[in-house]
């Protein structure tokens, strides 16, 4: 059964009021879970970046394959806090590895959409002259590309969620999220995008102030390069717990808008 605590739908602004007190009060437990993933990766991150004068391979890896095992991991953590648990770190790693495959494969397919959502407008694009289109086109085209992107992680922004805390699988995780978000869009839209554009200001400002302050003290390119590294991995590691809180409060709000619409089938929490 879902946790009585959802058992009702919650506008926007008490979604982030939620969020903001749930961060607030579970602060250092959930920073604690990406601190010892993210930071670990500054080694190869480094190393790359000294020999071979580039991050890029390694970011690769940390995207395509890290920072989902933290993402399933906060996940489980973010769950049990809502039924007043908290399992311990260990755990919730326990648990998103477990689940490893089908979160990798349920966030492989979403990008894989996302790619092929591009075809068309390439199309479209080449069509009207490739290189030679006028401006107006390729501007047209791109924010065509944009909005049906936008749309497309928008209907599957739960895939993830839905696997950690109904234990199904990558290709069911994708119907379930476009079934919970059938009609939500633009309530999803403002629920992602302004928390989106609060954390994006702060980690600038945040960036901005350390590095203007660093910077008279950093003659050389490498250890400036360092510091730009060692200060986006402590953003990730503060932002990314709350941006995953969000989506988890989603979720649960989204399931109540769904059961009003239909029957909606028990699911077990995830031990």
């Amino acid at each position: 059964m879902f946790p009585d605590q959802h058992a009702h739908q919650v506008s926007i602004d008490q979604l982030l009021g939620r969020a903001f007190r749930i961060y607030k009060t579970n602060f250092i437990y959930l920073v604690k879970i990406t601190f010892i993933a993210y930071v670990p990766m500054l080694v190869p991150i480094a190393v790359s970046l000294v020999v071979w004068n580039t991050t890029t391979v390694i970011n690769l890896i940390e995207s395509l394959f890290v920072s989902i095992l933290i993402e399933g991991a906060l996940i489980n953590a973010i769950i049990h806090i809502y039924l007043r648990q908290r399992p311990s770190i260990g755990n919730t790693y326990q648990a998103s590895a477990r689940k490893y495959g089908s979160l990798w494969l349920a966030s492989f397919l979403v990008g894989l959409a996302s790619i092929f959502c591009l075809i068309p407008f390439t199309c479209a694009w080449l069509t009207l002259g490739g290189i030679g289109s006028s401006a107006i086109c390729i501007v047209l085209i791109a924010f065509g590309f944009a909005c049906f992107s936008i749309y497309l992680n928008i209907r599957l922004i739960v895939s993830l969620i839905s696997i950690m805390y109904e234990q199904i699988d990558a290709q069911s995780s994708l119907q379930r999220s476009w079934n919970l978000t059938s009609g939500q869009f633009w309530h999803i839209l403002g629920a992602v995008l302004i928390p989106g554009i609060i954390t994006s200001l702060f980690g600038v400002l945040v960036q901005a102030a350390l590095l203007y302050g660093l910077l008279p003290f950093i003659q050389s390119k490498i250890v400036f390069s360092l510091f730009v590294i060692v200060i986006d991995q402590l953003m990730l590691i503060i932002v990314v717990p709350f941006s995953t809180l969000i989506h988890v409060i989603l979720y649960f709000d989204l399931i109540e808008r769904y059961r009003n619409k239909s029957v909606e089938p028990t699911v077990q929490i995830p031990v």
